[in-house]
């Protein structure tokens, strides 16, 4: 089945030259011809090499411009420092990808000789895939450009590493698995084609149906969010990533010559996307076998078979220290089980079938527990016994597995399998895991991408995301500060650049004397707190820098002697700034959170969410999210901290104001996303109760970067909604206003699309309105903001009621984009169409596409007209006679 993709001729070539192919031992070129020639190529492949007329069977080529027809891919076996005549060569023939395999490390790893070749690859439009790739394999045409001396078997499974090694391991592991490849890619260096673009051509391939990847650096975090949450949209992904101990890091980012990221940041990366992170490479290599069977669980019960008590008890501590709940048994099915195993008590979850259950008994065993309703996944643990060596027991095993939906995993308890038992487990296409824990781990991760898929699923409350926030006070603000060379906020001003966002904060003044201070606490009124402000002072209760409910004069006088000399005394190279006075929070029954932005060299910023006050750090419970965060997301953050336990009514604790809390965490995500110069904000405590939130203390730095982003929001790793489009306009129907649409929309899109006929939806999507699923209302609005654009009309006086959308998507590395539009029927002749053509045109020029296209059916008059009228030029459509292309250069 073919495809559409920029990279198809390079993954997927139809003829493959291998210049510096060789039959002497321990050379480069001679590793990937014997590949080459071990695979039976479906393609043609041409050796070239001038100092050979024939390389074993095959006539071989002095030069590239020798070859008998055109090649699609150049792989360049050469000396490095012959790689760049190889390209010229190319480039004279109309070569237009080469790939470059691990050649001189003292040249690959120059950056300068890398820049060189990859400017003249691109100088003559040729993709370079590597430096330092360990090669490319695509079973089902039998091509082997590759260190691995033979094809795997054909499957579903596309491996994408940045690691030879790794690569090897996992080929090695699916030889007594019952899964195979689609494709099989080592990406190198990633000189010029990106680990992001090559998981746009494993989305876009239909030959797979999970991608397993590994990665040891991102050297574009962004694209790469982008490619991996589009990937994970339409199929599994499966990740292995090192790194989460310091030693790690310190290699890989001397090794790559990259920076390395903060896990833990990373790991809310791969959330956001829905991809699956496994920590062992036989994690990994388990996890690709379940996910290669393509059954996903209802929920979470697990029913577990064994056939001897031990691995029984072993299964489920395996089960309870991955979070998987045990399925409770109907009692149909203990009492039927309990007859089979002739006991004279009921069986239970987990089942022992005893070491000498014949195949019939194991049949009878997993049809019971699979057709039982409250089972939503089996896993059977096998060890070696006379009874489970019989491949009648595998067979049986494997009928009961594919009469049904639910995943059914093996788990075959020792070192040495018998071939016989092995070759019958891939038949039956069961995966066959080596231990319990394995077989938990790997069941584990498949329910975790079902509940990933859950919370992208999960739709905002309509008017839920922070707009209309006027910053531009915040940002005088901020300038006020650096004007002065100061680096932190002043806790007056920290305060004012939340309540400038929305935040409410209790009311406070930075006091520079006692009198001073006095003064402040009499017109606050009491009781107060105090609280030393010294640059260089991290934590004020260390230093003895905190005073809490001061109620007098004598008092407040006493108070601010006391943190000057404290200050003096245990922070000599502190410098004093004074004492900040705040009213004391009256709320009795707050629970204390923390919210935290933190800056990652790679990532960017973060929040994290967790218990404050005093004890916070006592807890370790903080939550990672990288913004821009939306209402499910919050909720999700939450629920995972300790803290989030204890938000509902408990004795005499009444409920918090859970919309409070949300608004607030979204505010600062707000925050964050418009003005890049915040380093690091921390609010500790926020508090929260049943009234609301309010922020007691409040830290800010700053970095060099501008209060203002740039329209690509480039300091973050997500892309946010732009705003940068905003307007309002008249039209006959009153005020109207134009804006890109948000996640919180898909209330307003859904009630659109109940005020649409059936002809206006049929022409839309070619299908009625109440057609359109859930699913694709979530990707209409949560949409990825480097690849897709989308601009509404709504009532500006009443916001939430959208009449009419545009949208455009683009792959990246294409300059042509698809769009669609539509106008709510009482809407159209208004012009509507054309002032949103007009926008998403500009959007596509000022991100560099070149070609805007659309598929409208035939019939569609209306539409034909407005394309004309915008300069949009018909042709017939390749694939459908129903339908023209309109296209416009833009």
């Amino acid at each position: 089945m073919t495809f559409s993709h920029h990279l198809h001729d390079a993954f997927i070539p139809h003829s493959v030259a291998v210049v510096g192919a060789d039959i002497e031992a321990h050379r480069r070129g001679t590793t990937i011809w014997n590949g080459v020639m071990n695979s039976r190529p479906l393609i043609e492949a041409y050796p070239v090499n001038p100092n050979y007329h024939v390389l074993g069977h095959s006539p071989c080529w002095a030069s590239l411009k020798e070859l008998p027809a055109p090649v699609d891919l150049a792989v360049i076996a050469t000396a490095s420092n012959q790689v760049a005549d190889v390209l010229k060569e190319c480039a004279d023939v109309g070569i237009g990808h080469a790939l470059i395999p691990p050649g001189d490390p003292a040249l690959t790893a120059d950056r300068h000789w890398r820049e060189q070749i990859v400017n003249l690859a691109r100088a003559h439009g040729i993709r370079l895939i590597g430096p330092d790739s360990t090669g490319i394999m695509r079973p089902e045409i039998g091509l082997n450009v590759s260190s691995w001396p033979e094809l795997p078997e054909i499957g579903r499974v596309a491996l994408l590493c940045q690691s030879g090694a790794v690569t090897a391991t996992v080929l090695d592991y699916s030889k007594r698995c019952a899964f195979g490849f689609s494709s099989v890619i080592t990406t190198g260096l990633e000189s010029d084609v990106s680990l992001a673009e090559t998981l746009d051509f494993l989305s876009a391939d239909p030959q797979t149906d999970t991608i397993a990847l590994h990665i040891e650096t991102l050297r574009n975090p962004r694209a790469f969010y982008s490619a991996l949450k589009a990937a994970a949209r339409n199929k599994p992904v499966i990740i292995l990533k090192a790194g989460r101990g310091p030693n790690a890091s310190r290699l890989i980012a001397s090794r790559t010559g990259t920076l390395s990221s903060d896990d833990s940041v990373f790991d809310a990366l791969l959330e956001r996307t829905g991809a699956i992170r496994c920590d062992r490479i036989e994690e990994f290599c388990s996890t690709i076998e379940v996910f290669s069977t393509q059954k996903q669980p209802r929920s979470g019960r697990l029913a577990i078979l064994a056939n001897g008590m031990g691995f029984c008890a072993l299964a489920c501590d395996a089960a309870d220290a991955n979070g998987l709940p045990l399925a409770r048994l109907s009692h149909w099915t203990s009492t039927q089980l309990g007859a089979m195993l002739q006991s004279k008590l009921t069986a239970h979850n987990p089942v022992d079938i005893g070491p000498d259950a014949n195949p019939e008994q194991f049949g009878q065993a997993l049809s019971l527990l699979l057709n039982d309703d409250q089972v939503d996944a089996l896993c059977v643990h096998l060890t070696p016994s006379t009874a489970v060596n019989s491949p009648a027991t595998i067979d049986a095993i494997g009928r009961a597995a594919a009469r049904t939906f639910k995943p059914v995993i093996v788990t075959w308890v020792s070192e040495t399998i018998p071939e016989t038992i092995r070759l019958r487990l891939k038949r039956n296409g069961l995966p066959a895991l080596l231990t319990p824990d394995l077989c938990a781990k790997a069941f584990a991760n498949l329910l975790r991408y079902e509940k990933q898929r859950a919370l992208r699923l999960a739709e905002p409350t309509s008017g839920s995301e922070p707009h209309n926030i006027d910053l531009e006070p915040a940002r005088r603000h901020i300038d006020h500060v650096r004007a002065q060379e100061l680096h932190r906020l002043p806790q007056e001003r920290a305060h004012a650049l939340l309540r400038q966002a929305g935040i409410e904060t209790l009311p406070g003044r930075l006091t520079h004397s006692p009198a001073h201070c006095l003064q402040a606490a009499r017109e606050i009124g009491y009781p107060v707190a105090l609280k030393v402000c010294a640059d260089g002072v991290a934590h004020k209760t260390d230093i003895g820098g905190v005073l809490l409910d001061i109620r007098t004069d004598e008092d407040v006088l006493k108070g601010y002697e006391t943190i000057q000399a404290n200050c003096t005394r245990l922070a000599p190279l502190a410098a004093f700034k004074g004492v900040f006075v705040h009213k004391m929070a009256d709320r009795p029954f707050a629970r204390e959170f923390q919210i935290t932005v933190a800056t990652d060299p790679t990532l960017g910023p973060s929040l994290r969410i967790g218990s404050g006050g005093r004890t916070g750090e006592l807890f370790d419970d903080l939550c990672i999210g990288l913004p821009p965060l939306n209402e499910p997301l919050v909720h999700h953050l939450v629920n995972q901290t300790r803290i989030g336990r204890s938000l509902h009514s408990y004795r005499d604790l009444p409920d918090v104001d859970l919309k409070a809390l949300t608004d607030s965490i979204l505010k600062v995500s707000h925050l964050v996303c418009e003005m890049p110069c915040l380093a690091e904000l921390t609010i500790n405590p926020l508090l929260v109760d049943e009234s609301g939130c309010v922020a007691v203390d409040v830290q800010v730095a700053l970095n060099a970067k501008p209060t203002t982003p740039d329209r690509r929001h480039s300091h973050l790793v997500i892309a946010p909604t732009p705003h940068h489009i905003e307007r309002t306009f008249e039209s006959r129907i009153g005020p109207m206003r134009l804006r890109s649409i948000r996640p919180d929309d898909y209330a307003a899109l859904k009630n659109l699309l109940t005020r649409i006929s059936q002809r206006s939806a049929y022409l839309r999507f070619h299908k009625e309105a109440a057609d359109v699923t859930h699913n694709e209302l979530i990707d209409f609005t949560q949409i990825d903001n480097d690849r897709e654009a989308a601009h509404v009309i709504e009532n500006a006086e009443a916001p939430g009621c959208i009449r009419a959308v545009a949208r455009f998507a683009y792959n990246p590395g294409i300059d042509v984009a698809e769009f669609g539009i539509l106008v709510e029927d009482d809407c159209q002749c208004l012009g509507f169409g054309s002032r949103l053509m007009r926008s998403i045109e500009q959007e596509a020029r000022d991100r560099g596409i070149k070609r805007m296209v659309g598929y409208i059916l035939k019939g569609n008059d209306g539409m034909a007209a407005l394309m004309r009228r915008r300069g949009f030029i018909p042709g017939p459509c390749a694939h459908d006679d129903n339908m023209l292309t309109y296209t416009l250069l833009l």
